[in-house]
């Protein structure tokens, strides 16, 4: 689908709850835990905040799959307008009537999984879950009932995806010298990818091959399986800019997908700090893990990790993936002279794995259209004067609501990690 169906879909599909308590939305839930925080009830700031990221979650994923069952109908087959005629004349209107389609499609789903929700678009508090505030507030909850695991590893699941938190970062080195506060430093939003990803580099330093493999592919699995979720997400809802003309006010809601999913691989190509059992915390500081390379390393290790276990033919398919991505590397060069200078395979063998083919040539695209934008649409703009609003903004009202205040003595705490995710521990082949 593309960006038509938002503007029709931008209001009824912005809301969301738990199924068994349909009016209580995660907007809902997020504020009355932060009023319960500042009115110190504790157990109340609890339950709510957790439900609400339980809310959060729930939606989401619902709308993945709204998203990806509407998407996959061929709508060409739909008995809706039978008398309906395709043809090469009639290109407009075919494109719109499928986007029709997907959109009575999307509302059918919301009106099934959301029957009761009420409608609550709340931007502040959307940025605030993509942030990870609800453990920032959490991790206080819980240390003030005294319940210092649990108060752990929510500030340290926040730290995590904020590490420039200097408050959150001199707590953590007061939470390290609790009793028992060793095994409580977990990351509770450790995604599958980068999971299955780091275990596979443990059993790769292991010299461990065939388990290597099955981590490394699982975490291939998951990786293209959550790019996939994450650019669904992507189709919106948007604000309401209805103050183009049609073909801009379409244009401008495409550009802004096609940065949505140019963002999803900063989301899965970086790695929250991971702490090893020996860091402590005044030494070491924790910083996003953002590697470049993070996808194309799979096929790297994947390569060699086949070349132990002598399954020639996979190794060859890994090195050509590899050079999808970075076809000038010399590394990977003397690799695959070597394979076949030593006969293991021929030439036929090097092809590339469909699946990156795919996704390297999508974004490929979407990045040249996004260059194109970038050159010639920033020179086009004029700066008008701006008429003032006479009422307040809805985020001022909001930020009374959501915003935290200097707290008494409040344990936040940070991460440290030598983690380095061994990126660059490629096996080289010179024979």
């Amino acid at each position: 689908m593309h960006l038509v169906n938002f503007l029709i879909l931008v209001q009824i599909l912005s809301c969301c709850c738990l199924p068994e308590y349909p009016d209580l939305t995660y907007h809902i839930l997020f504020t009355k835990g932060v009023e319960a925080y500042h009115g110190k009830e504790w157990y109340r700031c609890i339950s709510f905040l957790k439900r609400s990221i339980e809310d959060f979650k729930f939606f989401h994923n619902t709308l993945i799959k709204c998203y990806r069952n509407c998407l996959s109908i061929d709508h060409k087959a739909n008995v809706e307008f039978p008398n309906f005629v395709f043809s090469a004349e009639t290109d407009e209107y075919d494109y719109f009537h499928r986007h029709i389609n997907n959109t009575l499609c999307l509302i059918k789903c919301r009106n099934k999984e959301f029957s009761f929700r009420p409608l609550n678009l709340r931007e502040t508090i959307d940025d605030a879950f993509e942030n990870f505030l609800p453990y920032d507030y959490l991790q206080y909850c819980f240390y003030k009932i005294d319940d210092i695991e649990n108060a752990i590893a929510h500030a340290y699941t926040y730290y995590l995806y904020n590490p420039d938190n200097d408050v959150m970062k001199n707590n953590l080195k007061l939470y390290q010298n609790f009793t028992h506060s060793k095994g409580s430093f977990k990351n509770l939003e450790l995604e599958y990818h980068h999971e299955f990803y780091m275990n596979g580099i443990q059993s790769y330093l292991s010299e461990n091959w065939f388990e290597a493999i099955d981590y490394f592919e699982e975490a291939l699995t998951q990786y293209y399986k959550k790019d996939n979720e994450c650019r669904l997400l992507c189709h919106g809802p948007y604000k309401k800019i209805f103050n183009y003309d049609f073909i801009t006010t379409i244009s401008n809601i495409y550009a802004l997908r096609l940065k949505c999913n140019r963002n999803c691989i900063r989301k899965l190509n970086t790695i929250p700090g991971e702490r090893s059992d020996d860091t402590t915390y005044s030494d070491i500081d924790t910083k996003y893990l953002f590697l470049d390379d993070y996808l194309r390393s799979h096929y790297h290790y994947l390569q060699f990790a086949y070349f132990k276990t002598e399954n020639w033919e996979s190794a060859a398919k890994n090195v050509a993936t590899y050079f999808v991505f970075d076809p000038f590397d010399d590394d990977m060069m003397n690799n695959k002279r070597f394979y076949l200078s030593r006969g293991f395979v021929n030439q036929t063998h090097f092809t590339p794995r469909q699946e990156a083919i795919l996704y390297h040539n999508r974004h490929y695209k979407e990045a040249l259209i996004l260059n194109f934008i970038e050159e010639n649409f920033n020179s086009q703009i004029i700066k008008r004067p701006q008429k003032k609003s006479d009422s307040p903004a809805i985020d001022h009202v909001l930020n009374s609501v959501v915003e935290i205040p200097v707290r008494e003595k409040r344990h936040l705490w940070i991460s440290s990690t030598k983690h380095q995710c061994t990126a660059k521990i490629y096996n080289k082949f010179y024979f």
